[in-house]
């Protein structure tokens, strides 16, 4: 259950992404992976693994990245970039969201 969970967040995420063209820096991706992580666990430590519940949890990690678009810097030819800072700006501004924080 908990691969499934977290692999439909990370293709979610990933999608959300590549529509926005934005791309994670290498420290923040780290990072945003240990967020899916956890969001996945906490999850099925909750017992809200339902279809629904999967649905809300799609929606937060939308809000939270929507949260950092505001933050990238925009490269010429290229995806634009999005720093750690972007995370944490974003992060206080959607906290408490679940499964995320």
């Amino acid at each position: 259950m908990y691969e499934r969970i977290l692999r439909e967040l990370r293709n979610h995420s990933n999608g959300l992404l590549n529509n926005l063209n934005i791309e994670l820096s290498s420290i923040l991706n780290t990072d945003f992976e240990e967020y899916l992580d956890k969001s996945a666990k906490r999850m099925v430590q909750e017992g809200k693994t339902s279809d629904s519940d999967l649905i809300k949890a799609k929606e937060a990690y939308t809000t939270f990245i929507n949260k950092m678009y505001p933050y990238r810097e925009t490269r010429s030819g290229q995806k634009d970039l999005v720093r750690l800072v972007a995370l944490n700006e974003s992060k206080s501004s959607i906290c408490p969201l679940w499964p995320i924080c």
